[in-house]
């Protein structure tokens, strides 16, 4: 990838896509890793950008990323058998790609039902997009590449990525591209991106309006897992409590919640508001201690929460999205003029790119596997 930005400024399109929307990025990097936004669309379609600009578009490297309503990630460790004959020979491309090709459709046919239970859909409209090898051991001796070892046993971890129909309709073309196409899981990439920071274990809170998710990253014994709970808390009951306990419009509770955020508020005021807010933050630490999380739980809202960071939950800390520090350690430089998002929004929105820039998984078996799969789509 850094060989790709040598050639001097790219572009990328960034598309999130989420319940209600696809948003999208077009960004500009050059060969000095400065960031700068060319272009956002905050509802992006295909259908609607025509003509010159749509296919300028459709030459750029496509990074699209979608939220765990859409897309879901199933990671296990496979073991492959070679036959008595083969054994005696070194590894080649053709019997690798045969002998994943067989694990993925076991996989497949053992994952689907849970991945489409996850997304809860019908196993028809659970689709498997893709497909990656990884960690790979010949006869329990760890190696970079199996090829042309000998060996009875080729181990590896596989990661199968599941997503719901209608996103493999909407990027089909792309989907069945054989370059210039990166998809991803949101949070997957939000947590590469965190492990680059802190070690695991860590998790990402994800607030969404009335939803509540933790993503929890941790070590195994044959490399990583990612975990997923969805739990009963919502920021609704921070402006409900409030509005209940001022009697106020939800305008007015808004405003109020801003001004106490930003410490304009008298002490009277910020004191009595902090025991009407205690009990709605008790409850989210509750529901966090049912999961025992451990380590960083960095924290995306869609609106502040009322504490300060880093807040200790049992064995875990709450902490804000380290943008700054993750920037710092990619190498990355924001060009900040006419930037619309947040710092920790601008985490979340980089993340796929970020997955996509020190992606290691791009080999030749990879590739191979990512073309196999158009036989598993029903």
């Amino acid at each position: 990838m850094f060989e790709f930005l040598q050639r001097g400024k790219e572009k990328f399109l960034l598309l999130e896509i989420a319940p209600k929307r696809t948003s999208g990025l077009l960004l500009g990097v050059d060969k000095d890793k400065n960031i700068r936004l060319e272009k956002f669309w905050e509802d992006f379609s295909f259908k609607k950008i025509h003509g010159d600009p749509l296919k300028a578009l459709r030459k750029r490297q496509v990074i699209a990323s979608a939220n765990s309503d859409f897309v879901t990630n199933v990671i296990a460790p496979v073991s492959l058998e070679r036959d008595r004959a083969s054994a005696e020979r070194p590894i080649t491309l053709p019997e690798l790609e045969n002998l994943f090709a067989q694990a993925i459709g076991r996989m497949h046919a053992q994952h689907r039902g849970e991945a489409s239970k996850h997304l809860s859909l019908d196993e028809l409209d659970t689709v498997l997009v893709g497909a990656r090898a990884s960690d790979y051991k010949i006869d329990d001796h760890l190696v970079l590449n199996p090829l042309g070892f000998h060996g009875k046993n080729v181990s590896a971890i596989l990661e199968l990525t599941f997503a719901a129909r209608t996103i493999f309709d909407d990027l089909k073309e792309f989907f069945k591209a054989r370059e210039g196409f990166f998809f991803t899981n949101l949070p997957r990439a939000a947590l590469f991106a965190l492990s680059r920071v802190n070690q695991p274990p860590l998790g990402l809170l994800s607030i969404d309006g009335g939803r509540s998710f933790c993503f929890m990253l941790d070590k195994t014994a044959w490399g990583h897992s990612i975990k997923e709970a969805k739990f009963n808390w919502s920021l609704g009951g921070i402006f409900e409590a409030i509005a209940r306990g001022l009697s106020v419009s939800p305008e007015i509770t808004f405003a109020v919640y801003d001004k106490f955020l930003n410490n304009e508020t008298s002490n009277h005021f910020s004191n009595s508001l902090e025991r009407t807010l205690k009990p709605e933050k008790e409850k989210l630490f509750a529901e966090l201690r049912k999961l025992n999380p451990r380590g960083r739980i960095y924290v995306h809202a869609d609106a502040p929460l009322p504490f300060n960071y880093p807040v200790s939950v049992g064995r875990a800390a709450l902490d804000e999205l380290p943008t700054e520090e993750a920037l710092r350690r990619f190498g990355f430089r924001l060009e900040e003029k006419n930037w619309p998002f947040s710092k920790s929004e601008t985490l979340m929105r980089l993340a796929p790119f970020f997955e996509f820039y020190f992606d290691k998984s791009d080999s030749e078996i990879n590739r191979r596997l990512r073309r196999r799969l158009h036989w598993l789509i029903q």
